[in-house]
């Protein structure tokens, strides 16, 4: 560990950010830097607790003099551990959760540390509604700059579409706002954390007050026809409709089939008979279904009201795969994967991407797959440290077994440095021109995250996604 340099980082810093936010003692940086994934075991040499940007310029530039590695931390969902580094040094940003709506240009400016589940609060007092993930926890900014799948994309497309400003300290400490700046939103919208430090950012928000979503679960015997019905059904799904589905265990331990639809157009269009999807209604004899008119703050607690409680956290591992759609060999390999989950916390969803995230401009930010897919998030939990193994091995299976119908690439929010072929393709046409921003913003590398002491230097593609969390 760099202790010296550490009590340099701590020296410099001792009177201009408050002791008590400078962390670097063992026991209390084991406390800072908890995790969702409690297979993340990385510590760092410092922590800063960030209260403005002039706090993050401070640790940015401390970092720059002293030659420590820096990684930032928002609300630490990011199942790879990419927003701590070993031994460096991390700005977390979590007390950066200021929200501000303004109802007349239907927008709301946050906080970098900021949950989604703050702004969808905040939003849903004026009938607006921010376009997030499925989890409310989840930091709105740090999941935008990965892309952004969620219950809205069908209706109003990505989170980081949705992103329309930004307030960004740089790697060399200085503070620049993307309205300035072009070339810094595109890259920021779906290119990582790679350029700097979000400090602040600007949504666009969206007319909603109910929403109608809920869960339904069938039996395994049920499994092939409801996949291959729900084949059709998300290929002809309308912009209001995006599904989440997937295999899982249910509280007996059978494996299920689980369909997660969200209505975001009129209510009573849903509750009309045959209603404006009547394919759902046809899947499937569902063993339980409590989807009804909710509210987008409802429905993202339910679905942290499932994960750990405080202190409870679990080991995961996630694999992602981009299907053109579920056809029968990726019902195939789904149908195995669920027959075979290993522990009552692994699981496969399908995230659903259609409708109006289909129609942005390849080339208006860096994420250029516009077209109808799904992906698949292959995640393995398991709770007892070192008793990784078979999860992992289920993972990778499934995740091999639905790479043979896949297309390149996938959720940059969900690969890791391991493959950077994968990242490469994920970011295609577009992988030039971030590289060239890169190194335009960010000439030294600054934001990256540390590669395994085993691992040979990164390939610069994949260092366009591996160098902050933020989320």
């Amino acid at each position: 560990m760099r202790i010296g340099v550490a009590e340099t980082v701590v020296r410099g810093l001792r009177g201009r950010v408050p002791d008590e936010r400078v962390v670097h003692a063992p026991e209390a940086l084991d406390v800072a830097c908890r995790v969702l994934n409690a297979a993340v075991g990385t510590r760092p040499a410092v922590l800063v607790r960030c209260r403005d940007a002039a706090d993050v310029q401070l640790a940015v530039r401390a970092a720059r003099d002293t030659g420590l590695p820096l990684s930032v931390l928002g609300r630490g969902h990011d199942w790879a551990g990419r927003s701590l580094v070993a031994d460096g040094l991390v700005l977390d940003v979590r007390d950066l959760r200021s929200v501000v709506v303004d109802p007349g240009t239907r927008t709301a400016r946050v906080g970098g540390g900021v949950s989604s589940l703050d702004v969808a609060a905040a939003s849903a007092v004026h009938g607006l509604a921010p376009v997030t993930g499925w989890r409310g926890d989840a930091g709105l900014v740090g999941l935008s700059l990965g892309g952004g799948y969620g219950p809205l994309a069908g209706r109003a497309g990505l989170a980081a579409d949705n992103l329309l400003g930004a307030l960004v300290v740089l790697a060399d400490g200085t503070c620049v706002d993307t309205d300035e700046d072009p070339d810094l939103l595109w890259a920021l919208r779906g290119g990582g954390g790679n350029f700097g430090v979000v400090v602040q950012a600007r949504f666009a928000l969206h007319p909603l007050r109910v929403l109608v979503g809920g869960t339904t679960v069938y039996p395994w015997t049920q499994a092939p026809t409801v996949l291959a019905g729900l084949s059709d059904l998300l290929a002809a799904a309308p912009d209001e409709l995006t599904v989440r589905s997937g295999v899982r265990r249910d509280r007996t331990g059978e494996p299920v089939v689980v369909v997660q639809p969200v209505w975001s157009g009129d209510p009573a269009a849903w509750t009309s008979r045959p209603g404006p999807v009547p394919e759902l209604a046809a899947l499937g004899t569902p063993s339980c279904s409590d989807v009804a008119p909710v509210t987008l703050t409802s429905l993202l607690g339910d679905e942290d009201r499932a994960l750990p409680a405080a202190g409870a956290r679990r080991h995961e591992l996630v694999r992602t795969r981009t299907l053109d759609r579920l056809d029968a060999a990726a019902a195939k390999a789904l149908l195995e994967a669920g027959t075979a989950l290993t522990s009552p916390h692994s699981r496969v969803w399908l995230h659903h991407f259609h409708g109006a995230a289909d129609r942005v401009d390849p080339a208006s930010s860096a994420l250029p797959l516009r077209r109808p897919h799904l992906v698949a998030e292959i995640v393995a939990g398991w709770e007892e440290a070192g008793r990784g193994a078979l999860h992992r091995a289920w993972a990778d299976r499934a995740s091999s077994r639905l790479s043979w119908t896949a297309l390149g690439g996938g959720n940059v929010n969900l690969l890791c440095c391991e493959e950077p072929d994968r990242i490469a393709d994920a970011y295609g046409p577009n992988a030039v021109r971030l590289l060239e921003l890169k190194t335009r913003y960010d000439p030294d590398d600054v934001f990256r995250a540390t590669p395994l002491p085993t691992q040979e230097p990164v390939d610069p593609v994949c260092r366009l996604e591996v160098s902050q969390e933020q989320g």
